[in-house]
């Protein structure tokens, strides 16, 4: 499989859910998401709002990340099976391409060998 159509397949086959997975993870993997968190957080202490409902709500973000990122973990291992899988016919099509030189490079010695023993 071609670089091209590596991408193309990548392109089409991802879906709305898998788009939105990697943007979300994209996000919340920078220093953006730690630093809204962290002012969140000072804003409800400062506050004195009820700490048991930050818990809850910080709770339910929790469980709604991991669920996003074992989406995008998910994704990006059907990705590298897509690419392992190109590799190897890569790799089957330069060896079947080396068995013909060598088969080529044999012929060719017997054929000066043969040229030899004439002279």
């Amino acid at each position: 499989m071609s670089k091209g159509k590596y991408k193309k397949r990548f392109i089409f086959d991802t879906s709305l859910g898998e788009k939105v997975a990697l943007e979300i993870s994209g996000f919340f993997g920078s220093w953006w998401a730690i630093l809204i968190h962290a002012v969140w957080f000072t804003a409800w202490l400062y506050f004195g709002w009820d700490i048991d409902l930050l818990t809850l709500i910080v709770s339910l973000e929790a469980i709604f990340l991991v669920v996003i990122l074992l989406m995008y973990s998910n994704n990006l291992a059907s990705r590298d099976d897509v690419r392992d899988e190109a590799d190897l016919q890569a790799d089957i099509r330069t060896e079947e391409q080396l068995i013909k030189v060598k088969r080529m490079i044999i012929d060719l010695r017997k054929d000066i060998k043969d040229i030899k023993r004439k002279k």
